[in-house]
């Protein structure tokens, strides 16, 4: 509000003088920069309620130009209605999500947030430099996606889910009847016990790998035969919250399944009921619009699960270094730098910098590595290193 404040402050005495508009007595380009700007902020001012930033008392030349240039026939034809302005950036301003890309727990979010056609704000987090906003808001879990409606937070998706579907009611996700919303409330309960195998899986190799594909097909195989019968969805004709819970299992089982690349996981011969419901899923316009690119999705998931095989590479490299090489001695050696301390210092200060710069998580962990940190530590403090080391930041 200040810097506005400022940025008008200068406009009202170095900019507009005593003309009707910029140029004189006709609109021109900067007319046309400013209005979008002064008129937009007239709304937003309303909308967000803390307080005047445009006052006509210290702003008098600027609030007759913008007089004169909502008069303008052309511009009063074609300016949006200011009221249905005001509750659209109200709207905005009401409904927050706090997520990050492509998670599949944010898009359950999204999905009612869409089907209700509810207008809402999304603030892509950093998962790995989480701002102050999502510390504050889920400061028990630190996770995404957290709600915010108003200044009321709310976190985990179906959580989420369900509440939304209780603020608005319009497009019901859960059904009236208690038994069916009882039998709704089960299969989201089942998706979140369950669809955990699917992120396993992602994550896993060798025997863990074979565990989890077959903890995945069992969980398959019981929606299968119990969950969605000879329906189109799982309520009925209409999407559910219990759809909700399973598109974001079975979408991405799909992605991951191709990006793991080790066989067929979701077989349409084994499970044609839970084919022709995702196929019935995806087509749904809301959801068709607003399920992340395929292809785009394979390849991200395939160079996460390349850099978590390296990462952990990496840790189990570091392991054998902190139980086998260094010891409680201040340098490989003993008391002064030697070879294997400049061999690896080049790995070891190296490794800061690229982890930092990928960002996927941390490697080299001080509680993992304690023997490790204390050498490195030393070692970064002889002088002749200190002096000869590049630039972190830069780095």
């Amino acid at each position: 509000m200040k810097e506005t404040q400022e940025m008008l402050q200068t406009v009202e005495e170095h900019g507009i003088g005593e003309k009707k508009f910029f140029g004189g007595e006709s609109i021109g380009i900067a007319d046309i920069a400013f209005g979008s700007v002064v008129y937009w902020l007239e709304v937003i001012e309303e909308a967000v309620g803390e307080g005047a930033v445009f006052e006509a008392h210290r702003f008098p030349r600027l609030h007759a130009w913008i007089k004169n240039f909502k008069q303008v026939p052309v511009i009063k034809e074609n300016l949006p209605e200011r009221d249905w302005m005001v509750t659209f950036f109200k709207n905005r301003r009401e409904a927050l999500l706090l997520g990050a890309l492509p998670s599949p727990f944010v898009y359950r979010v999204i999905w009612a947030l869409k089907m209700k056609a509810i207008p809402y704000e999304f603030i892509e987090e950093d998962l790995t430099n989480k701002s102050p906003l999502l510390l504050k808001y889920n400061p028990v879990h630190k996770k995404i996606p957290v709600f915010l409606h108003g200044d009321k937070p709310v976190c985990e998706s179906m959580i989420i889910v369900e509440y939304i579907d209780e603020v608005w009611p319009q497009n019901p996700l859960l059904p009236n009847d208690p038994y069916e919303r009882a039998q709704a409330r089960f299969w989201v309960k089942f998706a979140e016990d369950k669809g955990t195998s699917v992120w396993r899986m992602f994550r896993s190799k060798g025997e863990e790998l074979e565990k989890t594909m077959k903890e995945t097909q069992e969980m398959l195989q019981t929606v299968e035969e119990h969950g969605i019968g000879e329906k189109k969805f799982f309520g009925g004709e209409s999407i559910g919250i219990a759809d909700i819970a399973f598109g974001s299992v079975v979408y991405w089982l799909e992605v991951i399944e191709e990006a793991v690349g080790e066989g067929a996981v979701f077989e349409a011969h084994r499970f044609p009921r839970l084919h022709a419901w995702i196929k019935n899923f995806k087509q749904v316009p809301v959801i068709k619009e607003n399920l992340p690119e395929r292809d785009w999705m394979v390849t991200f998931f395939k160079n996460r699960r390349e850099a978590l095989k390296t990462m952990k590479e990496t840790q189990e490299m570091l392991q054998t270094v902190e139980e086998h090489g260094i010891g409680e001695k201040k340098f490989f050696g003993g008391e002064s730098i030697g070879i294997a301390d400049i061999a690896f210092g080049s790995v070891v200060y190296w490794l800061e910098v690229i982890e930092e710069a990928v960002g996927e998580g941390a490697v080299f962990e001080a509680h993992r590595f304690p023997r490790l940190h204390a050498w490195i530590k030393n070692f970064k403090q002889v002088p002749v290193i200190k002096e000869n080391l590049p630039e972190r930041d830069w780095l």
